[in-house]
């Protein structure tokens, strides 16, 4: 599963997502939150390379994107309260995020 992002240094930038299943169009952002003057860019894995399990309604960040002005501070990306003071201090995050539900057919 991943996420990529397309011309961001475009007047069009677009995101996209894909799995080894399936992926989905590209699509179109009507404002650009990857370009900024100046600004410094990072992507990071959120989790490591070995196997990792979910339990029934449990989240886990997979990948962070981020702007930010002049640095960037390192963050736990399983700590929430590290994602809410990470997006408060940066000028854009974006979050791929899994999370396993139970449905009932």
């Amino acid at each position: 599963m991943g996420f990529g992002i397309i011309n961001h240094n475009s007047d069009n930038p677009s995101f996209f997502l894909y799995s080894p299943s399936g992926s989905i169009a590209p699509h179109n952002i009507d404002e650009n939150i990857f370009y900024k003057e100046g600004a410094i860019r990072s992507w990071d894995y959120a989790i490591g390379n070995e196997p990792i399990s979910l339990e029934t309604e449990e989240t886990k960040i997979l990948a962070v994107y981020r702007v930010g002005k002049n640095s960037l501070n390192t963050y736990d990306y399983q700590e929430m309260n590290a994602i809410k003071q990470m997006i408060d201090e940066d000028l854009t995050v974006l979050l791929l995020k899994i999370k396993v539900e139970e449905r009932s057919e």
